[in-house]
């Protein structure tokens, strides 16, 4: 079933960390990964397109990060589109390559017409989630069509907290100085989700999930003691 216009949303999570960061040109603070003649920048906009020959195209940041709040707007492809998967994601590959690296994924898997887009998001520490089935995949059907419009998606990173458009990053860079604070993922610095949030989560988690990998009864577990 395909997401309605109408359909209702969560409740409010009364404080929206996107609102402490203002939005930053793709140029000042990312550079093309691979694929660039398969992007195209226009006023903030960055568009990439697949064809029939080519692997995509990908973007990263210039700057390497401790922690902080990464957002953008994205505007997925409508139709079908079954076998793309269209990403944002933390990554310390540079640091620690040959499938040792740390990841935190936001993933749109590509469907078919008559189904509706998933969001995966996905936790992997020193490559675990390369090839060894230990990664930590959560998946969400969404309650708006992510195709007629902009929505904003992003991944809060604290210090004590483990198309696109509107490119935000609030972080402190690697070799920041102890005092560099980014902007706290609740109001007034609390560590985690204050209650109104964690009600907001909730009522997704119970609405519109569709995958957790702590149920999968086929995993082993003893590699996530955290299920």
């Amino acid at each position: 079933m395909l997401p309605s216009s109408q359909a209702q949303g969560p409740p409010s999570p009364g404080y929206y960390p996107s609102s402490e960061v203002a939005p930053i040109g793709f140029d000042q603070v990312f550079k093309n990964l691979w694929g660039p003649q398969h992007q195209s920048l226009d006023q903030g906009t960055l568009t990439i397109r697949l064809d029939n020959t080519s692997g995509g195209s990908g973007f990263k940041s210039l700057d390497s990060y401790q922690s902080g709040y990464f957002g953008v707007e994205i505007k997925l492809q409508p139709n079908y589109t079954a076998g793309v998967i269209t990403s944002y994601y933390l990554s310390n590959n540079e640091v620690h390559p040959e499938g040792k690296h740390d990841e935190i994924d936001l993933e749109f898997l590509g469907t078919t017409l008559d189904k509706p887009y998933v969001l995966q998001a996905n936790v992997y520490m020193i490559g675990d989630g390369v090839g060894n089935n230990t990664g930590r995949e959560i998946r969400f059907h969404l309650w708006f069509d992510p195709t007629q419009d902009f929505h904003n998606y992003a991944i809060p990173w604290s210090p004590s907290e483990i198309m696109y458009k509107n490119f935000k990053i609030g972080g402190c860079k690697d070799g920041a100085d102890a005092s560099c604070r980014p902007p706290w993922g609740s109001p007034l610095g609390a560590s985690g989700l204050n209650c109104q949030q964690n009600t907001a989560m909730e009522w997704v988690q119970k609405n519109y999930k569709v995958y957790d990998y702590c149920d999968d009864s086929n995993r082993d577990h003893t590699l996530t003691p955290e299920c």
